[in-house]
């Protein structure tokens, strides 16, 4: 029997109960019960669960403990969302603008028509990077930026949907800098201190002790071999931006990417840490509940041609899609590659968060849903 850790309100008995049973007999696609494993859920500003079991990926011996954070990957996207949207709600920056309106060398080799919600919406173009950027070019912001400013669009903005994996956190990111004169990861760092959150976009000595590293998936995983292949790697000379044994458990495992603070999916963090941002987002506390109301509506929805599913975006974030097993029923928010969550109703003022350290595949993984819907069956 696992032992449970934290607190819960009894109203949430059955939450922490479908948490419990995931260690023993995970009931989702990703069938191999959870290693180690937070969740925490926030209600009208107050916290109602906040549970955590298990133990590290690394060191089986050691338990899970109340701060341990783990890289969320794809969830990071949300929480730049939200940084995106602190300057957009005081007029900083303008969704049907032009992004070269901010960032002026964006505009060269046909890019003058992309405006900024396209960036947000991932219909842009630019769902990667060709340019091999040099050894250890891949965690030079300038470097980046500067070859996605020069690269062509892979479609006319707006014509499809694709989504923008790492692309996402650079354009956006940089957008933010040219119109505030601030880095994302200062905008990132503002918001977890102004809401007591635990969360953190490139890692300092001092916090690198509380990570968990990612367990290696499976071997009927069809990203066992990639996973196998990330080993060994000195990721510190990376150069391809988008090679995706960098966001394999060997590379999130790396010092060059814990300091490296991808703003797409670069993000350290716990289940508290996501759901006290996306509790006081749903209280209004961030912004406006007006304001956020409207830009969280689905903007686009579409086949998706870099995952090859069915996809629907807000402005920044993924939405609920009551037919998808991997996407929550309601609200809005952010997956991440191998299976965190964090997410947001704005109705029941509910604030989400799941992180974990047992992988199995960087999409199609249920879990965070599947206690979302455990989570609200108890409202």
């Amino acid at each position: 029997m696992i032992d449970l850790h934290g607190s819960f309100d009894e109203a949430f008995a059955p939450l922490a109960e479908a948490f419990v049973a995931m260690f023993e007999r995970n009931p989702t696609s990703v069938g191999l019960p959870e290693l180690g494993a937070a969740l925490s859920l926030v209600v009208d500003g107050e916290t109602v669960v906040d549970i955590w079991a298990g133990a590290l990926a690394d060191d089986a011996r050691t338990p899970w403990q109340a701060d341990t954070l783990v890289p969320v990957l794809s969830a990071t996207k949300g929480l730049v969302a939200i940084a995106f949207h602190r300057l957009a709600e005081r007029g900083v920056i303008d969704v049907e603008k032009r992004v070269s309106h901010y960032w002026p060398e964006y505009a060269a080799n046909g890019k003058h028509e992309v405006l900024v919600r396209h960036l947000l919406t991932h219909t842009a173009g630019q769902p990667s990077l060709s340019t091999d950027l040099g050894p250890g070019g891949v965690w030079d912001w300038h470097k980046v930026t500067n070859a996605f400013a020069n690269a062509p669009l892979q479609w006319n903005p707006g014509e499809l949907v694709g989504y923008h994996t790492l692309s996402f956190g650079h354009l956006v990111g940089e957008v933010i800098r040219r119109a505030s004169g601030r880095a994302v990861t200062e905008h990132l760092t503002d918001l977890a201190q102004e809401f007591d959150a635990d969360l953190h976009l490139g890692l300092d000595d001092a916090t690198v002790p509380r990570c968990s590293d990612l367990a290696e998936p499976p071997d009927d995983s069809p990203f066992i071999e990639l996973a196998r292949q990330a080993r060994g790697v000195d990721y510190d000379e990376a150069s391809n931006y988008d090679d995706l044994r960098i966001i394999c458990p060997a590379g999130l495992a790396s010092g060059a990417w814990k300091r490296g603070g991808y703003p797409g999916a670069g993000a350290f963090s716990n289940a508290r840490g996501l759901a006290m941002v996306y509790g006081a987002l749903a209280a209004g506390r961030i912004l406006p509940r007006r304001y956020v109301n409207d830009v969280s509506h689905e903007r686009v929805r579409g086949l998706d041609r870099t995952l090859g599913s069915e996809q629907a975006f807000a402005l920044g974030w993924q939405v609920a899609m009551p037919n998808k097993a991997n996407r929550p029923t309601t609200g809005f928010g952010h997956s991440g590659a191998w299976g965190s969550l964090g997410w947001c109703e704005l109705e029941r003022r509910l604030g989400f968060g799941y992180t974990m350290n047992r992988t199995f595949g960087f999409s199609g993984d249920e879990r965070g849903a599947y206690l979302w819907r455990a989570a609200t069956a108890c409202l």
